[in-house]
């Protein structure tokens, strides 16, 4: 290699590395992409790997920062897009099973360039913003940069270098800003519940159409559970109620067994010397008055328990997604 390509090599290199500790320095994700010392536009293809020519296979992962909000909260939702090989134009339409976020939301997203160093373009996803629709429904097509030996723009570019073994992409790593980030705030007169973010990429391999989804399920919390102390407090209660409440039947059982006990034995006491003792006192049949009197007293009975069953169970199950 000529001493000229060797000393050009070297202050690529260090302007990178100059760059790159300023950016984190300041806290930036800025990265020069897709490979340190190689100008865009000497790049004849965005993926030059091995087997960059086949028909591409994508998918699209994404996670919550929190699936568990609460009303008028706000969550973050990044997506990344890991695959490689052929990929052609491709869009990702974004809808949720119910319109639960508010104007306030937003999508970034698009691969734009920021600056240069010397002839080598920096760029970063997340430069271009839009507002969510009312009815959570967004059809967003891919941008990226394009060289003129490229035929179409795309952010599906290498991010190792040319030499290196790794096949990784720009649109998967974790060191700069995902290719979509949403900043979802939920509405003040949502209903609480269950619901599903979903995501759908399309796009062409240079063979066929394909299509890549994926559900994020969400929660919107109930009132009780944006005071977890209420919970703990109706346990409490119940677990006490019923506590209480075994301890005092068992009582009354006990008492009322040794009255029984009590009146027997007297009864023996008060034997006839002239018959001999008393017989054993026969248990009567009842009457069906006195089946309905008592079937009614039981009746009484559940009905005054059935709130303390009720307050029991709901104590247990509070933090549960059970709505009042």
């Amino acid at each position: 290699m000529k001493v000229s390509s060797q000393i050009k090599l070297l202050t690529i290199a260090i302007s990178s590395t100059l760059v790159n500790f300023a950016n984190a320095q300041d806290g930036s994700t800025r990265v020069y992409t897709p490979q340190a010392n190689i100008n865009l536009d000497e790049m004849r293809q965005p993926r030059m790997k091995k087997d960059w020519n086949n028909p591409g296979a994508y998918e699209i992962v994404a996670n919550l920062s929190r699936s568990s909000i609460y009303k008028n909260d706000t969550t973050t939702l990044n997506a990344y897009i890991t695959g490689y090989g052929l990929i052609g134009n491709c869009k990702l339409f974004f809808l949720t099973s119910n319109p639960i976020f508010s104007k306030e939301s937003r999508l970034y997203g698009g691969l734009n360039p920021t600056d240069t160093v010397g002839n080598y373009v920096s760029v970063e996803f997340g430069k271009t913003a839009l507002q969510m629709p009312e009815d959570n429904y967004i059809i967003y097509n891919f941008a990226g940069p394009k060289s003129h030996f490229w035929e179409y723009p795309t952010i599906f570019i290498d991010f190792d270098r040319l030499d290196s073994m790794s096949i990784s992409l720009l649109s998967e790593k974790k060191s700069v800003k995902p290719p979509f980030k949403f900043e979802l705030t939920t509405k003040e007169d949502v209903e609480p519940g269950d619901y599903t973010i979903n995501l759908y990429m399309t796009y062409f391999n240079g063979k066929e159409w394909n299509i890549s989804r994926i559900g994020l399920p969400i929660h919107i919390k109930y009132w009780y559970e944006q005071w977890p102390w209420i919970a703990y407090a109706l346990s409490a209660f119940g677990v006490g109620i019923a506590v209480t409440s075994f301890i005092y039947q068992i009582k009354s059982y006990y008492k009322d067994g040794k009255q029984k006990n009590i009146t027997h034995t007297q009864n023996r006491k008060e034997d006839n010397p002239l018959t001999g003792p008393n017989p054993k006192p026969q248990k009567q049949k009842q009457t069906p008055d006195q089946k309905l009197k008592a079937k009614a007293q039981r009746r009484e009975f559940v009905s005054k328990w059935k709130w303390k069953i009720k307050v029991f169970f709901l104590a247990l199950l509070s933090r549960e997604k059970i709505p009042l």
